[in-house]
């Protein structure tokens, strides 16, 4: 286990990919990345977390917890040794509930059943160390993540572009943080929770640590799960169905992907347009059209008579309403299915 912020993990060591030749992408790796659990404390327990937390340390964040450890001088520099060592999981203490968040970083990806007796071996060591929890222990987080590498960068970016162009249910959004990054939102509030991520991993790690991975190679699909309160289950209940049902429920609403698709949008109205035959408003309001059209979300959108007049424009014009196997797939040697590779990573959980 790996603490602090920052430390990532990977199961590929250096390695691009050693599936077979042909292959569009390799599952590398699923499991859980993060574990986050919760102690409820009293008595000697909760004095003994109170006096390790009589500093002004607090997780980015998470103002209403303190970090437990001490603040000590090397030199003249001020360095915070946290209760279970800079190599173990971060506690985080709340002192008006007096509940104790260990904060388990995995070294690499591990299976459910791993990540809980791991767990269990961190409650067995806080009570050698005289902080027991009066009830059972329950999850406030789990990451269950899939490690996947692509044959080009054209199936990565295709991939991303399913991910980006997801129709999520109850008011959920997915919006992109960086260029390579997306974020999976529980709504559009700027405190919203966030359910997931999508990211370029190798990126990640060749910063972070100089490793020589090409970009847009190493994707990580992580659906991130948090509790409150009594929602939150008993730690041994946490299994690989659970897991599962994270992971397909923030992920499961992916469709095909977008950049090769809608190529077939872009290249007959941008021909429009520089022939003078349309205008940029005209373009913009077929473009929109034409993709709802695509989506089969057209009738819901318009008005009967909107959706007739907008269908003879596109028809006058010459432009056909596409279906999704009418797009070129050129840039694609091979299909792929990003709905098969969600459900093939929830099934290796």
């Amino acid at each position: 286990m790996v603490g602090g912020r920052g430390v990532s993990n990977t199961p590929l060591f250096g390695k691009i990919c050693n599936e077979d030749q042909g292959s569009v992408y390799k599952v590398a790796g699923v499991g859980v990345d993060q574990l986050r659990i919760v102690l409820s404390l009293s008595g000697d327990s909760a004095l003994l977390c109170s006096s390790f937390t009589n500093h002004d340390y607090r997780p980015r964040g998470m103002p209403s917890m303190r970090m437990v450890g001490a603040w000590t001088l090397d030199g003249f520099k001020r360095t915070f040794v946290h209760f279970l060592g800079d190599d173990g999981p971060r506690l985080l203490y709340h002192r008006e509930s007096a509940t104790l968040h260990a904060d388990i970083h995995f070294e690499e990806l591990v299976s459910v059943s791993i990540a809980v007796r791991r767990a269990e071996a961190v409650v067995a060591r806080l009570r050698r160390l005289g902080i027991e929890s009066l009830f059972p222990v329950r999850v406030a987080r789990v990451d269950v993540t899939g490690d996947v590498v692509f044959a080009s960068a054209a199936y990565f970016r295709y991939v991303h572009s399913a991910f980006r162009a997801m129709l999520c249910e109850r008011g959920r959004v997915v919006e992109p943080f960086k260029s390579s990054t997306l974020y999976v939102n529980a709504s559009r509030a700027s405190r919203a929770k966030r359910l997931g991520r999508v990211y370029d991993k190798g990126l990640e790690r060749a910063a972070a640590a100089g490793w020589q991975i090409p970009p847009e190679r190493y994707m990580r699909i992580e659906a991130e799960s948090l509790w409150d309160g009594g929602d939150r289950l008993r730690l041994e209940r946490l299994t690989s169905d659970v897991a599962r049902t994270v992971f397909l429920d923030r992920f499961g609403a992916v469709g095909h992907g977008t950049v090769l698709l809608k190529g077939g949008l872009v290249n007959p109205l941008m021909k429009l347009l520089r022939d003078k035959t349309i205008s940029s408003a005209e373009y913009e309001r077929l473009y929109t059209f034409l993709d709802h059209r695509r989506m089969g979300l057209a009738r819901d959108l318009y008005a009967n008579d909107t959706y007739l007049r907008r269908a003879r424009e596109a028809r006058r014009l010459g432009l056909e309403i596409p279906g999704l196997e009418d797009y070129p797939q050129s840039d694609l040697e091979r299909d792929l299915d990003v709905r098969v590779l969600v459900h093939e990573i929830a099934a290796r959980l």
